[in-house]
């Protein structure tokens, strides 16, 4: 009889170790009080609860009134950012 034996604990333990992290950050992220998008190609892949919630809020003139609240140097970025959300 011939066989082989590896431990493979170590590996089980990483891959643990891994899926908790993931784990812990989708919990931050989907809890954060702060907006989240990812945005690829132009395109919005993910908006975390917050995001969604102040894009609903968010109409053309509205827009203006959370200006205020972005850093000045991302201004530009939100404008553009929201325009190719809403066309």
């Amino acid at each position: 009889m011939v066989g082989s034996w590896t431990d493979i604990t170590g590996r089980k333990r990483a891959e643990e170790a891994v899926r908790k992290s993931e784990q812990q950050f989708r919990d931050l992220i989907e809890n954060s009080p702060a907006g989240i998008s990812i945005i690829q190609d132009g395109q919005v892949v993910y908006e975390n609860p917050e995001q969604k919630k102040i894009i609903s809020l968010v109409t053309e003139p509205s827009l203006l009134k959370f200006l205020d609240c972005i850093h000045p140097g991302d201004i530009e970025k939100v404008q553009e950012t929201y325009a190719s959300i809403v066309s």
